[in-house]
């Protein structure tokens, strides 16, 4: 019995075995079935993809790719082109690199006023954003085509029934002047409902001035979200408040207070309809494909009104720092605030010719002479190096792009300085920049700050790919001024580290 039992297990388990394999086998194919190979790009076909509907398997062809590119940190997706064919992309960064398309750099010319809700969750008026916003608008101006323009009092057999739809009350005054008065709270006073020119040009701006006869008057704009069909609210109210929420979709955005002495208000808005309520006057109103000269002067205009006497234009909300370490209480100036508000002052000059506009950009020069220490703007790597500071922390923490915008906005302003201030101090941060430049490469990106140099506890503060791609950018746009081969060689390289170049070790 013992060797019939010795002699049956070895078969017993030579059975089990090839059961075991043949299972598997057949789970293989089954999952394999499943998957079908896409082409991958920019590995040198060293990965091969399968994939069904769910799932994406990596298989890794040579031991050349792991050596190469493991280290590394890599992105990658499925694309499919216009006919349908997949292929899966492979990156080592999701930085979108962009050159200067100039090889003269025109201070008047396109550059490379909305509420913020960056650093907390009311919206507030950030000074950055705002010239951004201006020259946004200005460069849009500069290269997109002339928009097209239609009084609305001119457009009989110009529109379709389908097109604009003006609903008036006691509209009794000359051609291009519409009278409202209305002063039910539910009823409408004027309307205006906007589509499209019979010819298929969008003309979704309207331009027009109005004048309020009492202090309760006040139009709506009417949105409508294009995916679910729901219509959305704004007020727009005499009160000093900017912007009230009530209700899931109803704003209330304040334009200035009551006023008793009736005043003209330009309006540019894009939108569905526009009602106003109570009594006053709208005057030439109409129809444009764009107003980006409107909207430009809107954020010049808000920093005449907003600049204080220091020249600067202080950011109302807390800044808070390296967890913790270095806080920005409100109130604070920034270089590269300081730096787009006067490309867009120099701008708004020579295009207005308003003295005005040049007043507050010279001025806007004076925080580039203070410390940080002394509320200003300007603090000294290893005590002795210039920097003007985007978030002037005592001590410093070196931010890389907001000093070359900086420096972008004193070169712009140079060309409308004529006390020769803006470009000392241009020239005093290009020798700060050729400094310390170097100290912002870690072999593999860039760094943001230097905020691990100054507090010494802290780590590097390593950029984002995003602002890895401004940094490159903008040393270009120096080079363009320049002709420093500083910044045009390192420039280069740290767009090969986006492209997984890595810095030699030792």
């Amino acid at each position: 019995m013992q060797v019939f039992l010795g002699k049956l297990l070895p078969r017993r388990r030579l059975c089990c075995l090839v059961l075991v394999l043949m299972l598997v086998l057949i789970v293989l194919v089954y999952c394999f079935s499943f998957y079908h190979a896409i082409e991958c790009t920019d590995v040198n076909k060293l990965v091969t993809l399968r994939r069904n509907e769910e799932h994406t398997q990596v298989i890794v062809n040579k031991q050349e790719f792991l050596l190469k590119h493991i280290p590394c940190t890599v992105n990658g997706s499925v694309k499919q082109n216009a006919k349908g064919v997949e292929s899966f992309q492979f990156l080592h960064s999701y930085a979108k690199l962009h050159r200067p398309d100039f090889k003269v750099y025109d201070p008047f010319g396109p550059y490379g006023v909305p509420l913020s809700i960056q650093w907390q969750p009311k919206p507030y008026f950030y000074p950055i954003q705002v010239a951004q916003f201006a020259l946004e608008h200005y460069s849009k101006n500069k290269t997109d085509l002339a928009p097209i323009r239609l009084l609305l009092h001119e457009a009989t057999g110009a529109l379709d029934a389908s097109s604009v739809a003006v609903k008036s009350v006691n509209s009794s005054y000359p051609e291009g002047l519409w009278h409202f008065k209305n002063l039910a709270k539910e009823s409408v006073g004027l309307q205006f409902s906007l589509n499209t020119l019979s010819n298929n040009v969008e003309l979704f701006v309207i331009r027009f001035s109005v004048m309020f006869m009492t202090p309760n008057s006040f139009f709506t704009v009417k949105l409508r979200n294009t995916s679910s069909q729901k219509d959305f609210f704004l007020h727009y109210v005499q009160m000093d408040e900017t912007l009230l929420v009530k209700g899931p979709n109803r704003l209330y955005y304040g334009i200035g207070s009551k006023r008793t002495d009736a005043v003209w208000r330009r309006i540019t808005l894009e939108l569905v309809s526009l009602t106003f309520h109570g009594q006053g006057i709208v005057t030439t109103p109409s129809l444009q494909s764009s107003s980006h000269m409107d909207h430009f002067f809107d954020g010049a205009d808000w920093l005449l009104d907003n600049q204080d006497k220091n020249g600067g234009w202080p950011a109302k909300v807390r800044r808070v720092i390296a967890n913790g370490a270095l806080v920005l209480e409100p109130g604070w100036y920034s270089a590269m605030a300081q730096g787009h508000a006067m490309s867009v002052l120099c701008r708004a000059y020579n295009v207005s010719g308003d003295e005005k506009y040049l007043k507050a950009a010279l001025k806007a020069t004076d925080l580039f002479l203070v410390d940080a220490s002394k509320q200003g703007l300007v603090n000294y790597l290893f005590g002795r190096i210039p920097w003007y500071e985007e978030y002037p922390t005592v001590p410093g923490t070196f931010v890389l792009n907001g000093f070359l915008y900086s420096l972008v906005g004193l070169y712009d302003m140079s060309h409308c300085d004529w006390t020769g201030r803006s470009r000392k101090l241009f020239e005093r941060g290009l020798r700060s920049l050729k400094d310390v430049l170097p100290l912002y490469d870690i072999g593999y990106g860039s760094s943001y700050d230097l905020r691990h140099v100054s507090l010494k506890l802290v780590p590097p503060n390593i950029a984002r790919w995003d602002y890895h791609s401004v940094h490159i950018y903008l040393l270009f746009w120096l080079h363009v001024i320049d002709s420093s081969n500083l910044f045009n060689v390192t420039a280069e390289r740290w767009i090969r580290y986006t492209l997984g170049e890595r810095a030699k070790h030792n």
